[in-house]
């Protein structure tokens, strides 16, 4: 693509008003565009052919010649506007900053938890995303978390049988029981394995 000059030249009399018109809205759109896209304030003079002044302003033209004009003024809402702009850029980088520091703690624990599972004996696709997985690998996790599966029961079945007084066969045919964490009033459910 190449990038083409285009020159405009002012055009005098009655059309050159029509075309400084139209040039002045569109200077003042993209000067509007400006302040919203940037969160700047923005002041734009511009003179007719004519010599006469016309100007835009956000938030408004006088309130943003007044700061251009009073730079030190320690009441001005731009000097207030700027500390809480400090402050929360400061609030900001701190939080960034502690949150950078917790992803490296996670990924240093995620590191040592795959070098002491790959010590364990641990297979290599335990630690691949499950879309990834192909026939094989997912029959053997199925295979192993089965197996998971049955020693937690049977450890679950151990504790209430120690904590409730159960004998075996009456925790065995109950299954295993898990209490409702709302308290009184609301019915236990039963955790049932399929």
């Amino acid at each position: 693509m190449v990038l083409k000059k285009t020159t405009t030249k002012m055009t005098l009399g009655e059309n050159g008003r029509h075309s400084f018109t139209k040039r002045r809205s569109s200077i003042f759109k993209k000067a509007s565009e400006v302040c919203t896209l940037c969160a700047v304030e923005t002041a734009v003079v511009i003179f007719s052919p004519g010599s006469k002044a016309f100007s835009f302003g956000h938030p408004s033209f006088d309130a943003t010649m007044n700061r251009l004009g009073n730079p030190g003024d320690p009441h001005s809402s731009v000097a207030k506007h700027m500390a809480e702009h400090e402050a929360n850029t400061g609030a900001l980088n701190k939080q960034y900053a502690d949150v950078h520091q917790e992803l490296a703690v996670e990924k240093r624990q995620g590191e040592e938890l795959k070098k002491s599972g790959k010590a364990q004996g641990m297979p290599s696709f335990f630690y691949k995303p499950i879309e990834q997985l192909n026939l094989n690998e997912v029959l053997t996790m199925k295979a192993y978390l089965e197996k998971v599966k049955a020693i937690l029961v049977k450890r679950l079945v151990e504790l209430q049988i120690r904590n409730f007084g159960l004998s075996a066969n009456s925790a065995a045919a109950y299954g295993p029981i898990v209490f409702n964490p709302k308290g009184i009033g609301a019915p236990p459910r039963e955790l049932r394995f399929l």
